[in-house]
């Protein structure tokens, strides 16, 4: 394994988040504070939030970086809900659209046909079967009040779901239903600015430098028997020699 080193102080905006309401599943909720509750029956609020991994110019890395992990910094305020809360990360199964997005589907505000299941336990609808939009976990995070929190996509989970530049990631927020219905966490939006707290969603990337093979050299003796020539037979990969 080669160096590693992040992106952290260069930060990138995640530029589509919304969320979907169980209680009104009708409803496109963008433009509003992510919720994340697992709610009494029939009240389960999940966040989706949506970027692709910039190329390694854009995110000022070298050219043969290779892609280690990824973080997803977001940002918890307690107005509206307060204490301690559990919030799991996964891979959405599908991707949306963020200002159509409902608990029906990923991408007419309009739909009430049900085309993906939002629901943790997958009971939401009774009559049909879609399938979980919950795909793989990723990470869980404990927060309490207003706080910055860091969800991690491992190397392991990179390599399993192909993750490289370029990627695009879809990926929800669900309460831990162990957790009890009061579970509940709101943060902060891509686009909605509240009083006390106004940070967008932002990712940034672990990426590795892998280690340069090195050059092969022989050295062939001239006909005096004391000299010799020195020959590359195969040089380095290293961009720097």
């Amino acid at each position: 394994m080669g160096q590693t080193a992040t992106t952290s102080a260069s930060k990138i905006d995640i530029p589509h988040t919304t969320w979907v309401d169980e209680a009104a599943k009708g409803d496109n909720q963008d433009g509003t504070d992510l919720r994340v509750s697992v709610g009494s029956a029939g009240a389960e609020e999940v966040s989706l939030l949506s970027f692709i991994i910039a190329d390694p110019e854009t995110l000022g890395i070298p050219s043969n970086a290779i892609l280690n992990k990824v973080h997803i910094v977001l940002r918890r305020y307690d107005a509206g809900v307060s204490g301690d809360a559990i919030t799991n990360m996964y891979f959405l199964n599908s991707d949306f659209t963020e200002n159509q997005a409902n608990w029906y589907g990923p991408d007419d505000e309009t739909n009430t046909a049900v085309i993906w299941e939002p629901a943790f336990a997958g009971d939401s609808e009774s009559s049909v079967n879609p399938g979980l939009l919950r795909g793989l976990y990723i990470d869980s995070q404990t927060t309490t009040t207003n706080e910055t929190v860091t969800f991690e996509i491992s190397n392991p989970l990179v390599l399993k779901t192909s993750l490289a530049f370029g990627s695009t990631v879809n990926i929800g927020l669900w309460g831990e239903p162990s957790a009890g219905s009061t579970n509940d966490a709101y943060f902060q939006d891509d686009s909605y600015s509240h009083v006390s707290n106004d940070y967008q969603p932002q990712y940034y990337v672990t990426y590795e430098l892998p280690t340069p093979t090195p050059p092969k050299i022989s050295i062939a003796p001239n006909a005096d028997g004391v000299t010799g020539t020195i020959k590359i037979d195969s040089g380095s990969n290293s961009p720097d020699l």
